[in-house]
């Protein structure tokens, strides 16, 4: 897909700069990701913001643990990474972990199972929640992107 790296501003009129303060006009999704382009992600998730609202993001954000806030004060700056609070290690982990489960997102876990040692009985074991979050398509593409990312070993 190509999209449009040109200057950007969030919807209050404030200006987005991509890192090396240059613009590339049209470019491939590939690129844009390899090269960390904030104008085309913020520019992105205003279009789906645009097309399915602001709740259908936050939705998704929750659904996989990456929103740190109330929904009612989710904004823009979360399309480069300005959380408020910060999400764990744990949580972007399980998150990225949708990609190779094939569009499913398991609830990350620490403890799996308690045995009682005297006894041996079974005191709680943990339960896998799974849900679909991304179509398995999605995760093929994405793969993709990310391993072209790695491949072409892009600079800035």
């Amino acid at each position: 897909q190509v999209l449009n790296d040109i200057p950007t501003t969030y919807s209050n009129g404030t200006s987005v700069n991509n890192v090396d303060l240059n613009y590339s006009g049209e470019i491939l999704i590939e690129d844009a990701i390899g090269y960390s382009k904030n104008t085309v992600a913020l520019s992105t998730l205003q279009d789906v913001i645009s097309l399915k609202g602001n709740e259908y993001v936050t939705n998704y954000l929750s659904d996989i643990n990456l929103l740190d806030i109330n929904k009612e004060e989710f904004n823009e700056a979360y399309a480069l990474g300005a959380f408020k609070y910060g999400v764990s290690p744990y949580n972007l982990a399980a998150a990225y972990s949708v990609i190779p489960n094939k569009g499913y997102y398991k609830e990350p876990y620490t403890i799996k199972r308690i045995i009682d040692s005297s006894t041996n009985k079974v005191l709680y074991e943990h339960t896998k929640q799974t849900k679909s979050v991304l179509e398995e398509s999605t995760t093929d593409i994405l793969t993709l992107l990310l391993k072209n990312v790695v491949d072409i070993k892009y600079f800035v």
